[in-house]
């Protein structure tokens, strides 16, 4: 049976119904130990947690278990940037240093064309094997963006496409100026 969290009291919105029976059919479905779903609505958070954390240590879930988003992010991130684009604070076409100036990659006419828009569809030339973990302190992406300077570029900008998470973390910072 689903837990139903709600923060500060608040009662669910009539407008979020079922959170709990939707994820609670997904877990049944899809053969999924447990997950957790939270809806923010007019001011109210609305939390539902249903199953356990694995099948080898089955705590039960709740609104605090931790989850590896891993590539699930970037529709979300990339969701969040077109709306800083819809409010006019940044244009897909730029050259990504407008927004990023201390980007550095190996090769400087290839870094100084590559736009918010080439990150976001992976049509910038970047390798997608930098793999490293910066943490979550608020230099982390700045130490990021940093050791991109030893990253491969695999080609000009919009010439190919070529899968990175490199590129994505990098217009996450271009929308958080």
């Amino acid at each position: 049976m689903p837990v139903d969290r709600r923060s500060r009291g608040a009662q669910p919105s009539p407008e979020v119904p079922h959170v709990e029976g939707f994820q609670a059919l997904g877990v049944e479905r899809y053969d999924i130990p447990g997950l957790v779903a939270a809806v923010w609505h007019e001011g109210t958070e609305t939390f539902a947690a249903h199953g356990v954390t694995n099948l080898d240590n089955p705590q039960q879930v709740d609104e605090n278990t931790l989850y590896a988003v891993g590539s699930t992010s970037k529709p979300f991130a990339a969701t969040a940037l077109m709306h800083v684009v819809a409010r006019g604070e940044v244009d897909l076409d730029a050259p990504v240093r407008h927004y990023l100036p201390e980007l550095r990659l190996p090769n400087e006419e290839w870094t100084a064309q590559i736009t918010v828009k080439q990150l976001l569809n992976h049509t910038a030339g970047l390798d997608w094997r930098l793999i490293t973990d910066t943490g979550d302190a608020d230099d982390a992406l700045a130490e990021f963006i940093a050791r991109l300077a030893g990253l491969e570029q695999i080609g000009a900008p919009g010439g190919r496409a070529s899968y990175t998470r490199s590129g994505s973390a990098s217009w996450r910072g271009s929308s958080r100026r």
